[in-house]
């Protein structure tokens, strides 16, 4: 509809991709796996393996056998499996269906997980669980906490998260972290490097810290 100078495409789905590839408009694909449409476009990874192989050398250490991944339905992005696997460490998952049409609103993530761990029976409650969803693990961890179960004396819990934005618990969670302002300010220098016309340098990596908390303690 109007001139535009740069696209920057943040976890673009494919149908973006190939709006954007068939457009001939300058872009830059953001986080996300790596695009599916690959036509020479920048791409701004979110790269957690070395903190992915940081927790799993964690686990190794506390002795954890199996590790069960917890993700939102449509929030497929990662996965330990390959740096557990690498110790010797098993791992499945469990997805949280949406409910009552919840598309995008957090409160209805949180409800949903709640729900979920609410209504487990408590042997059937793992020993650890990798929540790829903060809002997931802060309705199961409320739920634990109406339940009267204790982490991480009868659940271990770890959460990917972003500084200053939950999930919040009464004790430091351990977690996967990235800096959103310091994310934001590296995205933004590489697109103006980019509308500058000179040479591009090559794109930054977005990487999360693995730190050390309560709910699974080093």
């Amino acid at each position: 509809m109007r001139a535009n100078d740069l696209v920057i495409a943040l976890r673009a789905t494919p149908n973006v991709q190939t709006c954007l590839a068939e457009s001939g408009v300058n872009h830059i694909f953001a986080y996300g796996g790596k695009p599916k449409v690959a036509d020479g476009s920048p791409w701004i990874r979110f790269d957690p393996e070395k903190a992915l192989a940081q927790f799993a050398s964690h686990c190794e250490r506390a002795g954890v056998k199996h590790v069960v991944q917890v993700r939102f339905e449509d929030n497929e992005m990662f996965d330990a499996a390959p740096a557990l696997a690498a110790w010797g460490i098993s791992s499945s998952w469990i997805t949280i269906a949406r409910t009552g049409g919840e598309r995008a609103r957090f409160d209805g993530i949180v409800y949903c997980a709640y729900q979920k761990f609410e209504d487990m029976p408590f042997k059937s409650i793992p020993g650890l669980l990798l929540f790829w969803n903060a809002f997931a693990a802060q309705g199961a961890m409320l739920a634990f906490l109406d339940r009267g179960i204790r982490i991480p004396s009868n659940v271990k819990v770890v959460s990917i998260s972003e500084t200053g934005f939950g999930p919040a618990y009464i004790k430091p969670v351990t977690r996967f972290e990235s800096d959103p302002i310091d994310a934001g300010e590296k995205i933004a220098d590489f697109a103006l490097a980019v509308l500058a016309k000179g040479r591009i340098p090559p794109p930054p990596v977005i990487a999360p810290q693995y730190i050390f908390g309560a709910t699974f303690p080093f």
